[in-house]
């Protein structure tokens, strides 16, 4: 066959450019599909076990002033349990000491509310469990119930002040379950009159009351029992130098003035660092006791005799 050289050329070329794309003799048509690294299979974390509460907690002791309530956590599905408490007052939970613990002594802020307790359990390698709030107590009592009532009202001498105010404020001092009314003495406000009348009286109107009265201090005469209104504003220079509050000494100088009405004479400081009688001056002078706004229990002990 007569083939031209240029034909035949390209003949040639054509041939190896196909056996280049065929690749060498004997090998597979397709390249291998490479084998995927497996990923790691996730770690599934061990499940944290619970606790599951049985009952509520329980509270047993008697509502009372000073009394002491303990809290028992109930039955729990599990042993070697920790417990922890949180108590409350009327529903909202109660905050600083004795607060957390088993048992609580029961204070003067305690008085006239209901209280209950719940329970956290905690165990090494389980989840805490809050239990069921415990059932309230009954309303917590005074330290002693009444055994008289005596009423007062609260008026105003040439006062400025907010005697609304002034007359609740009176009222919160009788009611305190450390004042007079640890004493079996309860005390009703009536709105003019009483057993006795508690004036805030103007500095310069006090010694109107009585010549053994003075502008700078409060004073008792007879039925009244009288506030002077500098001294309900600012106390005195031995109370605060003591570092207690205005607030504090209101109860002290109305628990004072009011001791009088009930029969009570002037007492002194009966030792260096121990906290004053109520009927001590101690707008005056503490003479080395701690002020005090409250009666002493001997003092309001005489009022059950």
């Amino acid at each position: 066959m007569n083939v031209r050289p240029a034909r035949l050329a390209a003949t040639l070329a054509l041939a190896l450019a196909i056996a280049l794309l065929a690749g060498p003799a004997g090998a597979d048509e397709t390249e291998p599909t490479p084998t995927p690294t497996p990923s790691p299979s996730p770690t599934t974390a061990p499940e944290v076990p619970s606790i599951t509460p049985g009952s509520a907690a329980t509270i047993t002791g008697t509502p009372r002033f000073r009394r002491t309530l303990t809290a028992s956590p109930g039955r729990w599905k599990a042993s070697g349990l920790t417990f922890s408490y949180r108590w409350y007052r009327d529903g909202k939970p109660i905050t600083g000491k004795g607060s957390t613990k088993r048992t609580r002594e029961l204070t003067h802020l305690d008085v006239g509310k209901r209280l209950s307790v719940r329970v956290t359990a905690s165990k090494a390698g389980h989840r805490p469990a809050t239990g069921l709030m415990s059932q309230r107590t009954g309303t917590v009592r005074h330290l002693r119930d009444p055994r008289r009532t005596v009423t007062y009202s609260v008026v105003n001498d040439g006062s400025r002040l907010d005697m609304a105010s002034v007359r609740r404020q009176v009222a919160a001092i009788y009611a305190d379950a450390r004042g007079w009314r640890k004493g079996a003495v309860k005390f009703r406000q009536v709105s003019r009159g009483g057993d006795f009348t508690v004036v805030l009286a103007k500095a310069e109107r006090v010694p109107r009351y009585s010549s053994v009265c003075s502008a700078k201090w409060s004073c008792r005469v007879g039925r009244h029992v009288i506030i002077n209104e500098s001294r309900w504003r600012s106390s005195t220079r031995a109370w605060r130098k003591a570092g207690k509050s205005v607030a504090s000494y209101r109860h002290m100088v109305v628990n004072h003035e009011t001791g009088h009405w009930l029969g009570f004479g002037h007492q002194d400081c009966s030792g260096r660092g121990r906290a004053a009688p109520v009927m001590q001056q101690q707008s005056k002078d503490l003479q080395g006791c701690r002020a005090n706004p409250f009666p002493l229990d001997s003092e309001a002990r005489r009022l059950v005799r």
